[in-house]
């Protein structure tokens, strides 16, 4: 199918999708969790997973067992929008359990990573398959977490395919599984209905998103093996680290690392523009451009030197140093305004 053409049928059936939705209350947002106060539409459906998983469908030539990894991974995060499936917990071991078989069939683990101690345990095959499984872990997660803003979760892997596409034109090996085809058309696709509030990713399309996009990355190190495996981290840091940020605050204030709360950096953003913005929507809208702004920088220049490890290391940690600043200044923002 040509570029145009699949353009047309990725329009016309969200289109369609999001309106039935809509008119029958189909995977509606349900507004009233905590993180999930920020913008209050009831209506707003959760259907973002479910269009880029039947995007794939028509798109990827694999047997059913690829596309059956992708579909419960998106399965668990449906049930979960649903509330059909409450339990963080059993969430995470059902991920757990997938990410670990598909790591075994698919042959994906993780066995070099420049860091001689953690490496002599990595040439253990038991130990690089959970290894890997905890890392894939992370980001699928964490871009649940980030998926609190319009823009930010589908924003940020659209950033990821231009670096793909970047990639491919320097002639890397790219061939696998996830390289047959790229997602920029749906994404982009469900970036605009985003703007506007017609659809969200929900926790269905945050976990698929992770899902396919750390596998990618890994697929990309392993058949690219003089990549820096810093390179790979970087352009996976964000969701990754906001996970572990969070996970690192909430132990330190004695609260469970599983429950949300709304201190994550794009919820403080916005409420750092309460008062300058008064839309809801437009408010969103602008936290996910402010911090895909800060993650594109950091990406391209990632980009100009994919194999030096050094260079890789110094721009993670002045990324992460800017994190963690700006973090500090907004969350005092915010504690001295509650009082």
């Amino acid at each position: 199918m040509i570029p145009f053409i699949k353009i047309i049928f990725i329009i016309l059936f969200s289109l369609l999708f999001v309106f039935i939705c809509d008119k029958k209350s189909f995977f509606a947002h349900n507004a009233g969790e905590i993180h999930q106060n920020f913008i209050k539409s009831k209506q707003t459906p959760l259907i973002g997973g479910i269009i880029i998983f039947i995007f794939i469908l028509f798109n990827f030539q694999n047997l059913i067992i690829t596309y059956l990894f992708p579909f419960l991974i998106l399965l668990i995060g449906i049930l979960s929008d649903i509330r059909k499936l409450k339990s963080a917990y059993f969430r995470l071991f059902i991920q757990f359990t997938l990410v670990v078989l598909f790591i075994y069939l698919y042959e994906m683990n993780i066995y070099s990573t420049r860091i001689h101690i953690l490496d002599n345990f990595l040439d253990n095959n038991y130990l690089s398959i959970l290894f890997t499984a905890f890392c894939v872990l992370i980001v699928i997660n964490g871009t649940n977490f980030i998926d609190g803003s319009n823009l930010l979760a589908i924003g940020y892997f659209v950033i990821l395919e231009f670096v793909f596409i970047v990639l491919n034109g320097r002639e890397l090996n790219l061939d696998s599984i996830f390289f047959q085809d790229n997602l920029i058309y749906v994404l982009l696709v469900l970036l605009t209905l985003n703007i506007f509030n017609k659809l969200y990713l929900g926790d269905g399309g945050a976990y698929l998103l992770g899902f396919i996009y750390s596998f990618k990355c890994i697929s990309l190190y392993i058949f690219n093996p003089n990549i820096s495996p810093f390179f790979i981290t970087l352009i996976l840091w964000y969701p990754a680290f906001e996970i572990l940020f969070s996970i690192l605050r909430k132990v330190n204030f004695n609260r469970s690392p599983i429950k949300p709360d709304s201190n994550h950096l794009h919820q403080l953003i916005y409420f750092y523009l309460n008062k300058k913005i008064s839309n809801q929507v437009m408010r969103s809208n602008t936290v996910g451009i402010i911090i895909n702004i800060f993650n594109f920088v950091f990406i391209f220049f990632s980009l100009m030197d994919i194999y030096n490890t050094q260079y890789q290391i110094i721009l993670f940690v002045i990324n992460i140093s800017i994190y963690v600043f700006i973090y500090a200044r907004l969350l005092r923002f915010k504690l001295r305004s509650n009082f």
